[in-house]
């Protein structure tokens, strides 16, 4: 298979930008897995891609391949971004909540677990 790759790979640097995007657009559409893998399976300069080109194309091919995948992910990015942008507002909720900053309760927390590891008394018989 390594040298079908690279002649696929050859081939596709040959191209120029717009045959290359008409190349694996046909690719895509034919399902043609072995062309698709041999092209977005390397970095994207042994096919003369950018690297911009390159990202689409497998983001592209990972969407037709695992659509459910991508669509998890989407989610847990977005969800993401939802925690990021709104964890002030937990922390600010969690101080008047507690009455405490979070510091402040890990520290409480630890001095507590101390004091219960100091008083753990062994058996001896």
């Amino acid at each position: 298979m390594g040298t079908l790759n690279d002649a696929v790979r050859a081939h596709v640097k040959t191209l120029d930008r717009s045959e290359r995007g008409a190349f694996m657009r046909n690719a895509f559409d034919e399902d043609d897995g072995l062309t698709l893998e041999a092209v977005l399976g390397a970095p994207y300069y042994l096919s003369g891609f950018t690297k911009l080109d390159h990202e689409h194309f497998v983001r592209t091919y990972h969407e037709r391949r695992n659509p459910h995948l991508v669509q998890r992910l989407d989610l847990m990015n977005r969800f993401l971004d939802e925690i990021e942008r709104n964890g002030p507002i937990v922390h600010a909720a969690f101080d008047k909540a507690v009455g405490a900053k979070p510091s402040l309760v890990k520290a409480i927390n630890a001095a507590n677990e101390r004091a219960l590891a100091s008083l753990n008394i062994q058996p001896t018989a």
